[in-house]
């Protein structure tokens, strides 16, 4: 074994503090090296850079989490402490040191309380104020810090919230008003300065209050200013234009000698900020602010500060886009894409500013010892090497990485929660002993590893976990962390839902609703913030959102009922995205929603029971008096009985979970039912069913489809029932995207899962149900599986009788829609069950006289729905509507045929039987369209003209 030997040095107290929506590492000067190269080193050792996830380190592997604040107390007569903040980059090597970040400063005021660094300890109405000297910006700051008067440290609980960060905590005011000058403000001398860059001239207005930052408008480089950061990020042409105008500016400033070498020679600053007008009620501007070539989550408050500087600030680029009431007011509130930061300012020029101020909030999360190189001395430990050769990971040994987590750990890196209450100010413990280290690592390498199991094991602990509540493992291996994402990551339906959330509340503050409605469900703040989370939770698990983002927009528009009562035309949008395609394919969609319920004025229909002689009393429009007096309705007898179950017309309620248990759940997410390909993979097969087998059998209505599909509504069983169809109808490649190795492999387990669901009892909306099993009536398992065509037919028979699609539709509802629909159902189960019988030769389970269900017609395939010819899902077309129409018509006859044939108990047929059935036959050819007829004969007639002679044909053959 490799022996590694680095020389150690003591290990350093630090503290791991949150200030406003920044974290950093807080030291005291004295415990670092002093300035230059071993400052550098340490401090970049310490944070995992220039690794860009900073896993070997305290970095949170974004800007706003890569910061250290440098402290000491002061021997400037205007100050109590002195403060250097660090920038360190993400991905090099660096350190900056000339800037300051307004968030990490409110955290210095507390820090310095709590570490007793203040030079007196007297403080009046429970608020200390602290002076803070910024080295890098020769500027001092004043905190305005809360205290606790028992104990004299910082208060951290409080109920002041900042957008950006969730919670409340103590509202800490930080005053910049020391740093505004007149040569700060304008460093350059100019309100606008030109920057000519290689895209074209850009107006900015450069500005040095709390921190270097160029303002340029957002419309100048081709953005709304409203994008969210994952949008702007992504936007490579973008940000090399933000790079370029930091560059030019850099150049101005004397910073970098050429502006493509700012990265190398001013990599942190200035910033650029993109401003535009706000969109929401409460913000006066927004603004999106770059540092290190990103965008930041949310606002510095240094950025917040120089844009209040900069406002007042006449002619200036921020000063163009404030209202005159925002001018005139002492507070400019800065939206940005978390929310809001307001920022207190003097109505005046900012030259003569009194007071340039912003609350923030701060926690201290952790102290202890940041270990640095010191933890190396460990690995040369004998006992380490021998308890790590003992335990293996699939034979290997354990990764050094790992190893070296645990001993930080073990020696106390993370050892106490600053948020503890604690009777009395403790000063840190003395570093562990190597026995005390050796103890708490091998407990370490029991809790992580001692119960590493089998990555079916561990999916399926992580799912129970799911179950009873949890959101995370709290210790995990790095091996494990793919399945244990795979476990937690939320589904794709709670992901759509939390786009939809986010945009649809931007959209809300925009106009100033504290609160929407989306699905008729109530989103305000805590519903907002819970989608967000969800989205982040989705983004560490690696789910990539930008097909969420992309793939699907809907856009329904809002109701409105016309004169002539019709029911609203909505709109829905359906974009597809595809692969390696610029294009987007676009879906729009009109549609009726069902028309204006009148059911308030009718009677309800009564069900009393199967031993009642009075089973169901149908329900129907009430009379009036106009009516009955004109003798236009007959009178009828009515039964008031009170508190009688009401029966549905139609079961629109979605499934759900909540009635199945717990382990009937787990079940069915083990096996797959609740998991369905991605919306990108599916798409192609949906279009491979609807093009080839929805004019066949045309039991969905395509525009309520389309429509739950853009809201994510689409039943599980339904959904697999239509993509075990579609895989049959699809390309080899449309199989592989779905995640399935060959057609049978994809055909196979689609229709297992709708088959699990059904039995499970999943689904609860009869129509869906009906749907689902008639779908599944197309599987073949084999001469062994006995739920074959028959089964499954019978099944869809029986529940569709007792359903009602076989009777007329005139007493069931007054929704021609939802009539149209039922009777595509039933014709084509009735159409499939005839052709079934005749195939197997076994007489038929429909009986003609037991139904009076109206004859299928070609309005009956109308839909609501304003399509045009080539959408992504296609349109009925006029050789769909004879096809299904005729085909019916077909079935019938063919039903006497099989009656003849294969009815038990029947006798031979007569001449007389047969002549009228091949009259029949006659009679439905000589009806067909003549383009049908003529096009059979010379070839020009569509495949579904083929088809329809095909089956003329086959049943001529009886």
């Amino acid at each position: 074994m490799t022996q590694v030997s680095v020389s150690s040095t003591p290990s350093v107290f630090a503290t791991f503090v949150r200030g406003g929506t920044s974290k950093a590492l807080f030291f005291h000067e004295k415990d670092i090296p002093a300035p230059g190269e071993a400052r550098d080193k340490f401090l970049i050792r310490v944070m995992g850079s220039p690794d860009p996830s900073q896993i070997d380190g305290m970095g949170g592997a974004r800007i706003v989490t890569s910061k250290v604040a440098i402290i000491r107390p002061s021997e400037r007569p205007d100050a109590d402490v002195d403060y250097t903040f660090a920038q360190i980059g993400l991905g090099e090597a660096e350190v900056s040191y000339d800037g300051n970040c307004g968030n990490i400063s409110s955290g210095v005021g507390p820090f310095s309380i709590n570490e007793r660094l203040l030079k007196t300890n007297d403080w009046k109405d429970g608020r200390r104020v602290v002076r803070i000297y910024n080295t890098g910006k020769d500027a001092v700051l004043v905190a305005h810090v809360h205290v606790d008067k028992s104990t004299g440290r910082a208060l951290e609980k409080g109920d002041y919230a900042i957008s950006g960060c969730p919670g409340t905590g103590a509202p800490i005011l930080m005053d910049y008003s020391k740093t505004a000058s007149p040569k700060n403000v304008l460093p350059t001398g100019n309100v606008i300065d030109q920057l000519d860059c290689t895209f074209g001239t850009v107006k900015a207005t450069f500005c040095e209050v709390g921190n270097p930052i160029v303002f340029v408008t957002a419309d100048s480089l081709g953005i709304k200013g409203s994008e969210v950061v994952s949008a702007i990020d992504s936007n490579k042409d973008l940000i090399a234009r933000v790079r370029e105008i930091r560059g030019r500016m850099a150049m101005k400033l004397g910073k970098c000698s050429d502006w493509t070498q700012v990265d190398k020679q001013s990599p942190m600053l200035p910033m650029v900020a993109l401003v535009s007008k706000s969109t929401s009620t409460e913000g006066h501007i927004q603004s999106r602010l770059f540092l290190d070539n990103r965008c930041h989550p949310s606002m510095a408050g240094t950025g917040g500060v120089c844009t209040a500087a900069t406002s007042r600030v006449t002619g200036s680029v921020v000063n163009w886009l404030l209202t005159a009431e925002a001018l005139k007011s002492c507070q400019l509130v800065i939206q940005h894409p978390a929310g809001h930061l307001p920022i207190q300012v003097h109505p005046n020029n900012v030259v003569d500013a009194q007071f340039s101020a912003y609350y923030q909030t701060a926690a201290s999360w952790l102290y202890g010892d940041a270990q640095g190189w010191a933890i190396y001395d460990h690995l040369n430990d004998p006992a380490v090497h021998s308890l790590c050769d003992k335990i293996t990971i699939e034979g290997k040994r354990l990764p050094n990485d790992l190893i070296t987590t645990m001993i930080v750990t073990a020696r106390g890196g993370i050892t106490q929660e600053m948020t503890l209450e604690r009777p009395k100010w403790q000063e840190p413990e003395r570093p562990p002993q190597n026995a005390e280290v050796m103890q708490k690592f091998r407990s370490l390498a029991i809790l992580v590893l001692g119960n590493k199991k089998t990555e079916k094991e561990l999916e399926w602990a992580g799912r129970e976990g799911r179950v009873l509540g949890f959101t995370e493992k709290q210790c995990i291996h790095p091996l494990q962390v793919d399945v244990v994402h795979r476990a937690f990551e939320p589904s794709e339906a709670s992901i759509w839902w939390a786009v939809r959330v986010r945009d649809g509340d931007e959209e809300a503050r925009s106009k100033g609703k504290g609160a929407w409605k989306l699905d008729g469900k109530m989103i305000d703040a805590p519903v907002a913030k819970r989608a967000l989370a969800l989205i982040e939770r989705a983004t560490l698990c690696g789910i990539d959102l930008s097909k969420f983002e992309k793939l699907l927009e809907h856009i329904v528009s809002g109701p409105s009922v016309p004169e002539n009562n019709e029911a609203p035309l909505q709109t829905v949008t359906l974009s597809i995205s595809q692969e390696n395609n610029s294009n987007d394919s676009t879906i729009e969609i009109s549609a009726r929603s069902p028309s204006p319920s009148t059911d308030s004025a009718a009677l309800p229909t009564l069900f009393f029971g199967e031993s009642n002689f009075l089973t169901l009393v149908p329900g129907g429009p009430r009379q009036s008096k106009s009516q009955d007096d004109q003798g236009k309705q007959p009178s009828r007898l009515v039964f008031p009985i009170n508190q009688t179950p009401q029966s549905a017309l139609e079961g629109d309620s979605p499934a759900s979970i909540e009635h199945l248990s717990p382990g009937t759940t787990r079940y069915l997410r083990d096996e797959g039912a609740l998991t369905t390909p991605s919306l990108h993979a599916c798409i192609p097969a949906l279009e491979a069913y609807f093009t080839w087998f929805h004019p066949c059998f045309p039991i969905l209505d395509r525009s309520d489809f389309v429509r739950k599909l853009a809201l994510s509504q689409v039943s599980y069983i339904l959904l697999h029932s239509m993509l075990f169809v579609g895989a049959t109808y699809c390309d080899e490649a449309t199989i592989t995207s779905m995640g399935f190795s060959s057609r049978t492999q994809a055909k196979s387990l689609l229709y297992t899962r709708a088959r699990l669901l059904f039995h499970a009892d999943w689904e609860r909306d009869q129509i869906t149900l009906i749907q689902s099993l008639f779908l599944m009536s197309f599987w073949r398992g084999g001469p062994s599986d006995v739920r074959d065509v028959r089964y499954w037919l019978g099944v869809a028979i029986g529940m569709a009788e007792s359903y009602g699609l076989h009777r007329t539709t005139r007493f069931v509802t007054r929704d021609a829609q939802k009539a149209r629909l039922r009777r595509r159902i039933w014709w084509s189960i009735y159409v499939r069950e005839r052709q079934a019988s005749a195939s197997l030769g076994l007489p038929s389970r429909i009986r003609d006289n037991d139904c009076d269900v109206e004859p299928l017609s070609e309005s009956d395939l109308e839909s609501d729905i304003e399509t045009q010819d080539g959408l992504q899902f296609g349109s009925c077309k006029p050789e769909h509507k004879t096809y299904a129409v005729n085909m019916a018509k077909l079935a019938r006859i063919l039903g006497q045929v099989i009656d003849l044939n294969f009815a038990p108990g029947r006798k031979p047929s007569t001449p007389e039987q047969l002549r009228d059935i091949d009259d029949a036959l006659q009679q439905w050819k000589v009806r067909l369209p003549d383009e049908i007829n003529q096009g059979v004969e010379d070839g020009t007639a569509s495949v579904w003209g083929h088809l329809l002679h095909l089956a003329y044909k086959y049943v001529m053959l009886w």
